[in-house]
């Protein structure tokens, strides 16, 4: 039969034809189709179905999309997919996301974040970065970041942080980085450090803390 003919079949008489047959109807016709008969079918047919039923498929059938395809699906569906296909997503998409899935991205993407998502970010972060991805953060991308994850940091990187944002550390984190470092602190936080850290001071900062520290 013709396909405009096929066509007026019911969906449950349809779905028992030939893949080939199903596969010259229109996509109105064939969206009407049970998930899992559709996801049988062509990728470039898939690709042409309405976004109400792709959003249904499983993320295998997905996966398989032009990437510009998945950038227009509904956010819980592209969730689904591998961490490498959401990585390639335009940044207002990636914006969208969990927080989960924000911080398992790769830092050329998290550096497109904007504040607000960056400042609340969890020390997660860290576990999907690399030591020469930490190397590479700037001061810039660095001053965005909540406290929580700064203080987890190598002090090889915070140092690149300025003296406004060095402040909020805690105290156990100030004492691992280098002197010429520390003694950029205000006089206030610098007494609160260990004394033998203190003591490797130069005398000219000595001079500016309290009587009672010294």
């Amino acid at each position: 039969l013709k396909p405009s003919v096929i066509e007026k079949l019911s969906p449950q008489i349809i779905a028992l034809l030939d893949k080939a047959t199903i596969q010259q109807l229109s996509s109105d016709i064939i969206s009407q189709l049970d998930t899992s008969m559709i996801q049988s079918l062509d990728t470039k047919l898939i690709n042409e179905l309405d976004n109400k039923v792709l959003n249904k498929m499983e993320a295998e059938i997905l996966s398989k999309l032009p990437l510009s395809r998945i950038a227009t699906l509904d956010v819980d569906a592209i969730q689904r997919l591998p961490i490498d296909i959401i990585s390639e997503m335009p940044g207002h998409v990636i914006e969208q996301m969990s927080r989960e899935i924000i911080e398992r991205m790769p830092l050329c993407k998290l550096e497109q974040m904007p504040n607000h998502i960056l400042s609340n970010l969890t020390v997660n972060m860290l576990d999907h970065m690399s030591m020469k991805d930490m190397r590479h953060l700037n001061s810039k991308f660095l001053c965005k970041l909540p406290t929580v994850v700064l203080n987890e940091l190598p002090p090889s990187v915070l140092r690149k942080l300025p003296a406004n944002k060095l402040k909020l550390l805690d105290i156990a984190t100030l004492e691992q980085l280098d002197v010429f470092i520390i003694e950029k602190l205000p006089s206030s936080l610098v007494e609160q450090l260990d004394n033998r850290l203190i003591e490797r001071l130069s005398p000219e900062i000595i001079e500016t803390l309290s009587i009672s520290t010294i």
